[in-house]
């Protein structure tokens, strides 16, 4: 995983555009690194949960294609890699089984999973890069509460190893 970078305020750019310091610092195939902690729109800090660096790999059959990291993936490809793939919060030990794009060959349909390895909290948000994914909107597999699904429209632009950064931060409390 990449450490938070400081942008420097030495920079010719830093006074327009500070951020811009900071992803110009990255290399071209990462996205910004996560910062220690997240700031809602209420201004309040939130912790990070988890964070890791995903080196996508890329897995296929004759119904379906993957792109991220699929633990056990064997079917056409590799299957991705995770910086850290385990956590704990809130006394509980956990460990990432998967994080990957999932697309029906035959219907279009994407969709974006998260798997642990025992069942998840709501009370999360997975972090890509600057999108984020609420684990209260995530559909359930099933009797499965270690997996969390979404429909999504686009495939994040990822290509077989491309790298992320990827976390978890605790949602806001109402």
């Amino acid at each position: 995983m990449l450490p938070f970078q400081y942008p420097d305020p030495r920079l010719s750019n830093w006074d327009n555009d500070p951020m811009g310091a900071l992803e110009a610092s990255t290399a071209d195939n990462h996205e910004r690194p996560l910062a220690p902690t997240h700031v809602n729109d209420d201004c309040v800090a939130e912790e990070n949960v988890w964070a890791a660096d995903l080196t996508v790999g890329v897995a296929s059959d004759a119904l379906s294609k993957s792109w991220g990291y699929m633990l056990g993936a064997t079917a056409g490809g590799n299957r991705g890699s995770l910086t850290d793939k385990k956590f704990s919060y809130d006394g509980v030990e956990y460990k990432v089984k998967g994080l990957f794009i999932d697309k029906d060959l035959i219907s279009g349909i994407r969709d974006l999973y998260f798997l642990a390895d025992v069942s998840l909290p709501h009370n999360l948000i997975l972090q890509i890069g600057d999108r984020q994914f609420d684990f209260a909107d995530a559909t359930i597999d099933g009797v499965w509460s270690e997996r969390r699904i979404w429909r999504i429209d686009s495939g994040l632009g990822w290509t077989n190893g491309y790298v992320a950064n990827v976390g978890l931060i605790e949602a806001p409390s109402e």
